[in-house]
């Protein structure tokens, strides 16, 4: 953590020290570890920005390597869609341009922000965690949007792109333990986390009861604003942007550190923290601007299902033979046997497995998550939602025409409205 820069007092309520971030925002150029503005505007993926809202998402380039390529091939269906390509991958991108920073909101200052998967310190071994990923992974891979826009690429004006289907990414949005630790590019996203507590029961968000006897925290790290150097002090930062028609990340403004290892991001050399009291009135202006959560946290096909029928279902939890695959895959040390017995191995607090074989290549993928999607299509979600607030430094306007007359193209009508 940056201590030479770090607030000497404890801010009265949260919107004080939300004015002292806004200051020291508007003053961010003068920061040695932010991006002079004279580069920045050189930046296309930042200049362009210039005349969006904070709110908006860019069309980034992304690098590409070896691992990814077999990575995505492996969650390829096969299908009337072609695999179109490997390499021009993009991501929809949060807009930069007026932020030099990354937020996080905690109701309390825990002294570290290790990522969940290493909260227990008793821990070592994580298969029945990632697992779960890997299950969900291959889950949200059956959808037929991710496979067209992030799995097998599509041609927009005869270029072959596709978009970063951060599927991991999804993960940690959607109940589960990973590596990666959340932030934001909008400072009131954070401040939303700063004084709301998840019921997880009740899968929903809630206000903190607590007044000035109790204080929160926003942490900020300044960030370049294009993230082309994203492995800034040996913590790497990846957008997650919007992704497809699950959209707790877009509705976040999200970015992920990973903090794989162990990592503490409370350790990063440029971290900075604000500590506050709380305040039952503010508290409750900030969570009814919300939505009471709704805005932040929607309701959506991936949350209904994932969370109602897969993740919070008496034991066991069935595993397909394509989450083993992907486990495999990162998890060296093990072979299919070994995997299969260690999961198998596994007893709850009354001694039933945890886990069983589905015996299935794939998840189950219910057809009414389908329904509502093509209804949604039919409805205008992809136009007017999806795609309102989407821009392409490279080609603009026509670029985005484009993209948004994929559904009527005759090679991926069948991802937009079924067979």
């Amino acid at each position: 953590m940056n201590t030479q820069m770090q607030p000497d007092r404890i801010f009265s309520n949260i919107f004080e020290a939300m004015q002292c971030i806004s200051a020291l925002e508007d003053n961010a150029w003068r920061l040695p570890m932010i991006m002079p503005p004279v580069l920045a505007a050189g930046d296309p993926f930042v200049a362009a920005g210039a005349n969006l809202d904070k709110d908006d998402f860019l069309v980034t380039r992304l690098m590409c390597n070896r691992d990814d390529v077999a990575y995505y091939r492996m969650l390829a269906i096969e299908d009337r869609i072609p695999y179109l390509t490997d390499f021009r991958r993009f991501s929809l991108k949060p807009n930069l341009y007026h932020s030099s920073f990354l937020f996080r909101g905690q109701q309390q200052d825990y002294k570290s922000i290790k990522a969940s998967l290493f909260r227990d310190k008793n821990k070592h071994y994580f298969l029945d965690d990632m697992i779960k990923v890997n299950e969900l992974t291959a889950f949200l891979a059956m959808h037929p949007l991710v496979q067209l826009l992030g799995i097998k690429g599509f041609e927009v004006r005869r270029k072959s792109m596709k978009l970063q289907a951060n599927l991991y990414g999804l993960a940690q949005h959607y109940y589960n333990r990973t590596t990666e630790v959340d932030f934001s590019s909008s400072l009131e996203v954070a401040t939303f986390f700063a004084v709301t507590r998840y019921n997880k029961p009740e899968d929903r968000y809630e206000p903190i009861e607590n007044d000035a006897d109790s204080t929160g925290v926003l942490y900020v790290l300044p960030v370049s604003r294009s993230l082309t150097v994203n492995q800034i002090y040996n913590y790497r930062i990846t957008s997650i942007g919007k992704q497809f028609c699950f959209e707790r990340p877009a509705r976040q403004l999200g970015f992920l550190i990973d903090c794989s290892g162990g990592k503490d991001v409370i350790d990063h050399p440029l971290l900075l923290r604000f500590e506050f009291r709380h305040n039952r009135e503010i508290t409750q202006k900030i969570y009814e601007a919300w939505g009471c959560g709704q805005a932040i946290a929607p309701s959506d096909p991936l949350q209904r299902y994932w969370r109602k029928d897969r993740d919070n279902v008496p034991s066991p939890f069935p595993v397909s033979d394509k989450a083993i695959e992907l486990n495999l895959y990162r998890n060296s040390g093990e072979t299919r046997e070994s995997l299969t017995a260690k999961l198998l191995s596994y007893k709850d607090d009354k001694g039933n497995p945890v886990f069983t074989l589905s015996g299935q290549v794939w998840p189950e993928f219910p057809r009414e998550i389908l329904e509502d999607y093509w209804a949604d299509i039919r409805n205008g979600w992809w136009e007017d939602e999806f795609c309102d607030n989407i821009y392409f430094p490279a080609g603009g306007q026509k670029m985005k025409e484009a993209f948004m007359a994929l559904p009527a193209d005759p090679r991926y009508r069948s991802a937009f409205y079924g067979n």
